[in-house]
C-alpha cells in the first residue's frame, strides 16, 4: 500500500464535500434533533457519508491510498472522517466566539 500525495487536495476536496454533506442534512428537523444530541449519530452519519465517497472514488486515480484490499478504504474513511470531525469542531468554535451568539451579546453588554 501507499500514499498517493498529487491528490492530497481532492482528500481534502471530499472532506469538505462531506462538511457540507452533512451541514446540508440538518436541513431536515428529524437529522438536526438527533445529531444535536447524540454523538454516536454523528460519528455515525459522518462515517457512512464519507464511506459512500470513498467508495465513488476507488478506481478512478483520485485514491488517497493505494492498493489492494480493503486497507485503503478504512484508512481513507477514517481519515476523511477525521478531517471532517475537525471541521466541525472549527465551526463550532466560530459559533462560539460569532457575535450574533446571544451569549457573547450579553456578555459584551455587561462589560460596556
Amino acid at each position: 500500500m501507499s500514499v498517493n500525495l498529487q491528490v492530497w487536495d481532492n482528500l481534502i476536496g471530499q472532506c469538505l464535500l462531506v462538511f457540507l454533506i452533512i451541514e446540508g442534512l440538518k436541513i431536515f428537523p428529524i437529522i438536526a434533533r438527533a445529531s444535536r444530541g447524540s454523538i454516536l449519530y454523528k460519528i455515525l452519519l459522518n462515517l457512512v457519508v464519507n464511506l459512500v465517497f470513498s467508495l465513488l472514488v476507488r478506481g478512478t486515480g483520485n485514491d488517497f491510498f493505494m492498493g489492494q484490499g480493503i486497507a485503503p478504504l478504512v484508512l481513507a474513511v477514517v481519515t476523511c472522517t477525521l478531517i471532517t470531525n475537525g471541521l466541525h469542531r472549527l465551526k463550532k468554535a466560530f459559533e462560539r466566539r460569532s457575535p450574533s451568539n446571544h451569549i457573547w451579546e450579553t456578555r459584551q453588554g455587561k462589560s460596556v
